[in-house]
């Protein structure tokens, strides 16, 4: 097995060396699935996980025998944590626009192999425009587009939000749409040789490295801003944009939630940040409307699935249909999803 790179990883790894049993490391994954599905932060997943491992090496019986099946006993103990009022949450969104530019060049990377691969596996080893400029499309919608709701959903609320957003949505895939046409209609560029494709990788997966780096930098650097008093104006948005965004609490909850921890705030005399804590800290206990963000998952799950049917009567209708299964499929997992 590859040696793990991160606290988690590594706290799921122990579980094959305690009684050598890979099983064990398999119900081990399965809990951490489970509890990061429900947003739960990665420290906190870990914490879980070497409880019980520390009760699994003492015993040398199974996490299973011990405490039931995966999926049970992360639902049983968050909701225990529920109910103790723990900040569990994991606040992380989409991350910075660089951050998002990053990841999506270098997703972009991974896209340029496949199409090369793919083009040498037809024979058709010279690509058109169209295969050059498809892959850093693809990959920086991928990564672009989750940041800019996490962006729009913070600042804005729902009724400007929701439009933005499904304009980003519409143009991306005018353009999509129209490198597809582009790659299928156009002949081979002139002068162009395969051996380009393989060339457009390396570079923009270089360009994402650098990239990420230097996001990583200028969040070392502004981690001291972050840390400042805030005033109570500041508090409440801050506050607001999280609950909105990664929380996906409707505006009007929002509105309700941030008054009534400022009126708490007054009674006591206090500043909001000095009642509950950074903005962040105050969230975590609150935790996402999990309800509201399934349904909207959903729903724009079968909204995909329905775009993929009306587009798979041009001339391909098995893609299409395979598209429209396999967001169909997701909309029905997410649907069960607890």
């Amino acid at each position: 097995m590859a040696e793990a790179t991160t606290p988690l990883a590594r706290a799921i790894d122990a579980f094959d060396r305690a009684r050598g049993e890979e099983q064990d490391g398999v119900w081990a994954l399965q809990v951490c699935f489970a509890m990061l599905t429900r947003d739960v932060r990665d420290d906190v997943v870990r914490d879980d996980l070497e409880q019980v491992l520390e009760v699994v090496r003492a015993t040398q019986e199974s996490p299973e025998q011990l405490f039931g099946p995966a999926r049970e006993h992360a639902a049983e103990v968050y909701a225990r944590w529920c109910a103790e009022g723990r900040a569990v949450w994991s606040l992380a969104g989409a991350g910075s626009v660089r951050e998002a530019v990053g990841t999506g060049l270098q997703v972009s990377a991974a896209v340029t192999v496949g199409v090369w691969l793919l083009g040498l596996l037809r024979g058709e080893p010279s690509p058109s425009l169209g295969h050059l400029l498809l892959p850093p499309c693809l990959g920086l919608a991928a990564m672009g587009l989750p940041a800019w709701w996490d962006r729009l959903s913070r600042r804005r609320a729902a009724a400007v939000a929701v439009p933005g957003f499904v304009a980003a949505v519409i143009g991306v895939s005018a353009a999509v749409g129209s490198l597809l046409m582009l790659t299928r209609d156009a002949s081979p560029a002139e002068g162009i040789g395969g051996w380009l494709l393989p060339v457009e990788a390396a570079a923009l997966w270089a360009a994402g490295a650098l990239l990420g780096r230097w996001s990583a930098a200028g969040g070392a650097a502004g981690g001291a801003d972050s840390a400042r008093l805030l005033t109570d104006d500041e508090w409440s948005r801050r506050l607001a944009g999280i609950l909105r965004g990664p929380g996906w609490w409707p505006d009007a909850r929002v509105r309700e939630l941030v008054a009534e921890a400022r009126s708490h705030a007054a009674e006591s005399g206090r500043s909001p940040g000095e009642e509950f804590g950074a903005p962040e800290e105050y969230a975590a206990r609150l935790g996402p409307d999990r309800v509201r963000r399934r349904r909207l998952v959903v729903v724009a799950l079968l909204v995909l699935a329905g775009v993929c049917v009306v587009l798979s009567f041009d001339g391909h209708p098995w893609r299409g249909l395979v598209m429209a299964g396999l967001f169909g499929c997701m909309a029905w997992s997410e649907h069960r999803r607890r």
